[in-house]
């Protein structure tokens, strides 16, 4: 496991996808400021802008392109073979490939957190940190659970163009159908919309969410990440390569 884990990082820390999709929403980060500042005008703060790291960077939609890049690529270039042939199991370079990708995911994170408060202290000042660690903490879990989708996604396909096209086109369709679902059968306890990521995404977000809606929504993302993993090792066991 631990060759594999090297190999896996040695990959990462080579790959050019990941400093060039970090890279991309950084920029984003650093353009959302004069929208702010200029056209909304709106006076936040090192902090604030740090807690909205997520809707200014894309970061979402750029994970699900970092990862079906970095995942495929071994699949493109008929890596794996070589790897299968030299007696590593299916199930440790599963595991090696999944640690190595969340690895990256945090990286990028952390990277657009320190990006968007250097850039909003900059131009706003630091201000109070308020409710920002809690909520970067909070929807930093949430992101475990995208993470697998894109992971698993990319395991099953095996292809990059494919798994970034239904990557992100999928977490999109999920939120519509769930929407459809709403208007047309109108529960009345719940909410289908509720009980996906963008949902929990969103409570993590919200300082004011009760406490058992946050439990529901961290609980759901945990689950969610189990089952996408659970379906995407299925795959991969029986997956020619």
């Amino acid at each position: 496991m631990r060759r594999i884990l090297r190999f896996e990082f040695h990959k990462l820390f080579r790959q050019r996808s990941f400093y060039i999709c970090s890279l991309v929403t950084a920029v984003l980060l650093i353009l959302g400021i004069p929208v702010f500042t200029k056209i909304a005008k709106m006076e936040l703060s090192g902090w604030e802008y740090a807690a909205m790291v997520l809707s200014n960077s894309q970061y979402t939609m750029i994970l699900g392109i970092f990862t079906s890049l970095f995942i495929c690529d071994d699949f493109d270039q008929q890596v794996l073979k070589n790897i299968y042939s030299k007696g590593y199991s299916r199930r440790k370079v599963f595991v090696g490939k999944y640690i190595s990708s969340l690895f990256a995911a945090g990286m990028m994170y952390l990277f657009d957190i320190i990006v968007a408060f250097i850039g909003g202290t900059v131009v706003w000042g630091v201000g109070e940190v308020g409710d920002s660690i809690r909520t970067l903490f909070l929807q930093g879990l949430v992101l475990i659970g995208y993470h697998a989708f894109f992971f698993a996604l990319s395991m099953i396909l095996g292809r990059t163009g494919p798994s970034i096209a239904i990557g992100i086109v999928a977490t999109t369709m999920i939120t519509l159908v769930l929407t459809i679902l709403d208007v047309i059968l109108k529960p009345k306890k719940f909410s289908f919309t509720d009980y996906w990521l963008d949902a929990f995404l969103n409570n993590a977000g919200d300082s004011d969410v009760k406490t058992k809606v946050l439990a529901v929504s961290l609980v759901g993302t945990f689950l969610f990440a189990a089952v996408f993993l659970a379906v995407g090792y299925a795959f991969n066991r029986k997956k020619q390569v």
